[in-house]
């Protein structure tokens, strides 16, 4: 592709259907919004991308606070994680694959989530979905249960995950449940045992996310300190109170925790050539806002 056409192109972007609707959700939201993915075809490099995101987003009015993620949910999509316009709830990833003669575009909606390249989850289908499980009441053998669970291996290795990013090679990570209690009353708990060890939450959202078996439950801890996101992924099971999942929900590898690496990043990126823009055209592109 010619630059003038890929710069064109990045342009474009900003002026389609499907950003205007995302800015839309942060505008003028139909109901609370809990969390964004947004779907494009993308050959551009990510670092650049996300300079670009940042800098549109803050002449809309919408800086974004804290640090973007790069990350590869599976191979052959990358691109941006955990994108939070300050003051604002809902978060947006960004997910994208390379397609030939592409710079910088809406992804096809066939080819997106549920035949979307816009998808939003908000109140009322958390509602709607929480309303299928028949949850617990956490009484004292619940809590020696739980309060039980943050002394586990499974627990410390989580930190760990989280923690240090640069260490543990990790871009992402869920931790994977089987539990019959409410799964907002174990994120509370969650939150207390972090706050021990000096952690501190920005703020936790109900979600949903697309693994082995459809739409299951998650919780996303945004953290103010360290600066990283990770989730509680869980399954309802009438059977036990709470416990590591012991079958695995999105990536086969162990069922206890979905964990994406740098290392998978590397190799969804390495398969193309991705565009650097130079400082003259990421210029024009900033100008164009």
């Amino acid at each position: 592709m010619q630059r003038e056409r890929i710069v064109e192109e990045v342009i474009g972007y900003f002026k389609t259907d499907q950003w205007n609707a995302l800015l839309d959700l942060y505008r003028n939201p139909p109901e609370e919004v809990y969390h964004i993915h947004v779907f494009v075809n993308n050959a551009i490099e990510l670092n650049c991308l996300s300079r670009i995101v940042e800098a549109n987003l803050k002449k809309q009015g919408l800086p974004i606070d804290r640090k973007i993620d790069l990350t590869s949910p599976r191979p052959g999509l990358a691109g941006l994680h955990s994108v939070h316009p300050f003051g604002c709830r809902p978060g947006f990833d960004m997910f994208g694959t390379y397609k030939e003669g592409v710079a910088f575009k809406p992804m096809p909606p066939a080819e997106g989530e549920e035949g979307k390249n816009l998808i939003w989850w908000g109140k009322s289908y958390m509602d709607n979905h929480l309303k299928q499980f028949q949850f617990k009441c956490v009484g004292p053998k619940e809590r020696r249960i739980i309060q039980d669970y943050f002394v586990s291996k499974h627990w410390k290795e989580l930190l760990f995950l989280v923690e240090d990013p640069r260490v543990s090679g990790v871009t992402h990570v869920h931790g994977n449940y089987e539990m019959s209690i409410d799964p907002e009353v174990f994120a509370l708990f969650t939150i207390e045992e972090m706050k021990k060890i000096g952690w501190k939450v920005a703020h936790y959202v109900p979600c949903v996310y697309h693994m082995k078996k459809g739409y299951q439950g998650k919780i996303i801890f945004l953290m103010a300190h360290p600066e990283e996101v990770w989730d509680i992924a869980w399954q309802y099971n009438p059977n036990v109170v709470l416990r590591p999942s012991e079958d695995w929900f999105d990536l086969p590898a162990r069922p206890d925790f979905d964990i994406w690496t740098q290392a998978m990043l590397h190799d969804t990126l390495s398969k193309h050539e991705y565009i650097t823009l130079t400082e003259n055209e990421v210029a024009q592109v900033l100008s164009s806002f």
